[in-house]
């Protein structure tokens, strides 16, 4: 539960960054991105699930879909608003907010 729970942060700030791309009017241009995505979460499930791993790899596979979701979709939608350096220091305090988080957690 603990390594959905941490998954789970960037499904939460990704809202942001879909709220942002429905802003700059490019949620059709997402389409291509969210296929890519789902693909990558049934690969690593599926790899996580040959390894061995069980349901915690499983719940790790989606945790890392979910960041990578994040990732992507964050820097599409800010790059259309501002410059990519701005876009850079965003996501490292976002990413310095997970470190934070999952620290707690663990």
């Amino acid at each position: 539960m603990k390594i959905l729970v941490i998954g789970y942060y960037f499904v939460m700030v990704n809202e942001l960054s879909a709220s942002a791309a429905f802003t700059a009017d490019k949620q059709r241009q997402l389409i291509p991105f969210l296929g890519g995505v789902l693909a990558l979460a049934g690969l690593l499930n599926w790899v996580f699930i040959r390894l061995g791993c069980g349901i915690e790899g499983v719940a790790a596979a989606t945790a890392i879909s979910y960041g990578f979701c994040f990732v992507v979709i964050f820097s599409f939608a800010f790059s259309k608003l501002t410059d990519l350096r701005k876009v850079h220091a965003m996501m490292f305090e976002i990413f310095a907010l997970f470190a934070y988080f999952g620290a707690l957690v663990y």
